[in-house]
């Protein structure tokens, strides 16, 4: 229940919890409901190890998908995305075209990764100055922030 209404929900969902709640549990479930539906999944996290568990929760079938830009970006970044460009070459239907547009594409989604970088940055800054120990509606504010996410 709680996957769909996120999926019916705002286009945007932030995770906050203790460790060992099921967040990256649900994440997971998410991402593979949000795929089976045709849509596309973007998740970002402070920390690579966090990204490593998750890709480790999804079904074998869909990891290789799975591209895990990492904080440093560099080599490793460009050899995932290398590898993603190849599978995506290798699927039916790939012609000669198909792959400078697939290029362009992920060029795209690079830059829109660089810009939600920024924009994570900016909500972490948010989040910081909003869950200060005594404040008591913490919950309220990080809903605020998240509706004010789902306008952008």
């Amino acid at each position: 229940a709680i996957v769909e209404a996120i999926l019916d929900g705002p286009p945007a969902v932030l995770a906050v919890g203790p460790p060992g709640t099921g967040k990256t549990h649900c994440v997971a479930n998410v991402c593979c409901a949000a795929m089976r539906r045709g849509l596309h999944v973007l998740v970002i996290s402070e920390r690579d190890q966090a990204l490593d568990v998750l890709r480790a929760k999804l079904p074998t079938s869909i990891r290789p998908w799975a591209v895990h830009l990492r904080g440093s970006g560099g080599w490793e970044a460009q050899q995932e995305l290398q590898q993603l460009l190849e599978r995506l070459s290798a699927l039916p239907n790939a012609g000669a075209g198909r792959s400078s547009h697939v290029v362009d594409r992920l060029a795209a989604h690079e830059k829109a990764l660089a810009s939600c970088s920024r924009r994570l940055g900016e909500i972490d800054a948010k989040l910081k100055a909003l869950l200060v120990p005594e404040d008591t509606s913490r919950e309220g504010k990080a809903r605020a922030l998240l509706a004010e996410l789902s306008l952008t």
